[in-house]
C-alpha cells in the first residue's frame, strides 16, 4: 500500500451494537484519512472471537470519497488487546435498513486494503462489488478465501494469492475484468466453479502442483496459457478453461501424453511440455523466473539473481529472514518456506 495514502488509525472506540443480522458487532474504531485530513471518515468494526482475537464484521466509507485504508494488526478495547485474525463475511457489503437489500454504493470508492500479516482467512463476499478497488495485498499466512470473496472487484489489477493458501470457494475472482495473471499456490487442491471467469483481460494462468480437480474455473477471451505443476493431470471440467483463441497448456517433463489423453476432450488446448518441467533445484516453482536455487549441503541453499530484496517466510507467514544482496547462502532448519522478491514468490522444500 502506498505510504502517501495510507491510513492512521485513531485510538477512537464506539459502544457495540447490533444494527441486524448482517451487522453483528462488538465493537469499532474510526480511522482518519492522512490525504483530507478528514476526521472519522471510515468505520472499521469488530466481533469478538475470543478473549484475545477478533474478526472484521463490517467496512464503512462514511462519507463516500476516495479511500485506502489499513485494517490494524492489534486493536483494543475496554483495556484488552485484541488480535485482527479474520474477515468477515460481507464485510464491505452495507445493508439498507429499510428494505434489508445490499448496498453496494457505501463503499464504492474505497480504493484500496491493506490486510495485515495477522489476517487467516477472508470470508464469503467479503469485498464483493468493490467496483473501484485498485490495490489489495494477500498477506503470507492467509489460508482460506470464501465465496465471491473478491466478484465484481472489476478494477484491481494484480491478485497475488500467498503460498499459504490452501482454500478458496466459488467465484472467488469472477468478473474481476482488470487483471491478467492468475497463480493458484501449491496447497490448493480444488480450484472451484467460476474461480477466475468472466475476466475480461486474463492471459495467463500458472497451477500450483498439488491440485487434484478443476471446476469450470476459467475463462475470458483473452485467455492464451496456462502452465500447470502437477504430474498426474487433475480431474476437470471440459469447459475448464475457455477462451476466444486457442489456450496452450504447459504442462511437466514426461507428462505430455498423459495429458493429452486426460484432457484431450476440452476443445482449444494446444499441449507443449515447460522447459523445466516447472521445478529447479529442488524446489517447486509457479511461473517463470531468473531466481535460482542450488542446494550446496545439509540445510543450505544458494540463492541467485535475486530481484530487489529477498524476504523469506515459514509456511505459516512467519518472516525468519530478509537480504538485500544479488546472491545469498541460507542456512536453515529442514521444512518448507517461501521465498519472495519484488516479482517472485517461491516455495523452497530445504533436507
Amino acid at each position: 500500500m502506498k505510504n502517501r495514502i495510507s491510513f492512521l488509525l485513531l485510538a477512537m472506540l464506539i459502544p457495540s451494537a447490533l444494527a441486524s443480522a448482517n451487522d453483528d458487532y462488538d465493537f469499532s474504531i474510526t480511522v482518519k484519512d492522512d490525504v483530507t485530513e478528514l476526521d472519522n471518515s471510515a468505520t472499521i468494526r469488530f466481533k469478538m472471537l475470543s478473549n484475545t482475537e477478533v474478526s472484521v464484521s463490517k467496512i464503512l466509507n462514511k462519507f463516500g470519497e476516495e479511500r485506502w485504508m489499513t485494517i490494524p494488526e492489534i486493536v483494543n478495547y475496554e483495556g484488552n488487546e485484541y488480535t485482527v485474525v479474520e474477515i468477515g463475511d460481507e464485510a464491505s457489503v452495507d445493508y439498507n435498513p429499510k428494505t434489508s437489500q445490499p448496498d453496494y454504493d457505501t463503499n464504492k470508492n474505497i480504493k484500496g486494503i491493506n490486510i495485515p500479516l495477522t489476517i487467516k482467512s477472508i470470508g464469503d463476499k467479503a469485498f464483493k462489488n468493490l467496483e473501484n478497488l485498485e490495490e489489495m495485498n494477500f498477506p503470507e499466512g492467509l489460508t482460506s478465501i470464501g465465496e465471491e470473496a473478491f466478484k465484481g472487484c472489476k478494477n484491481i489489477k494484480e491478485i497475488n494469492l500467498p503460498e499459504t493458501l490452501s482454500k478458496v470457494g466459488e467465484r472467488t475472482f469472477e468478473e474481476c475484468s482488470s487483471i491478467k495473471t492468475m497463480k493458484v499456490p501449491d496447497l490448493i487442491t480444488d480450484i472451484p466453479m467460476y474461480f477466475c471467469t468472466s475476466c475480461d483481460n486474463l492471459e495467463t494462468v500458472y497451477i500450483g502442483e498439488n491440485v487434484k480437480s478443476i471446476g469450470f474455473a476459467f475463462q475470458g477471451p483473452l485467455l492464451a496459457e496456462v502452465h500447470i505443476a502437477t504430474m498426474v493431470p487433475p480431474v476437470v471440467e471440459p469447459d475448464a478453461f475457455m477462451s476466444d483463441t486457442e489456450i496452450t497448456v504447459y504442462v511437466p517433463n514426461g507428462t505430455l501424453d498423459s495429458y493429452r489423453d486426460k484432457w484431450g476432450m476440452i476443445k482449444g488446448l494446444v499441449f507443449e511440455e515447460e522447459s523445466d518441467g516447472g521445478q529447479t533445484a529442488g524446489m517447486n516453482s509457479i511461473g517463470r523466473t531468473k531466481l535460482t536455487v542450488t542446494q550446496i549441503g545439509d540445510n543450505s541453499l544458494q540463492i541467485c539473481n535475486i530481484d530487489g530484496h529477498l524476504s523469506v517466510y515459514s509456511l505459516l507467514g512467519t518472516k525468519v529472514g530478509e537480504y538485500f544482496s544479488k546472491d545469498v547462502i541460507l542456512n536453515l532448519p529442514s521444512g518448507i518456506y517461501i521465498l519472495k522478491t519484488d516479482s517472485t514468490v517461491k516455495k523452497v522444500i530445504i533436507h
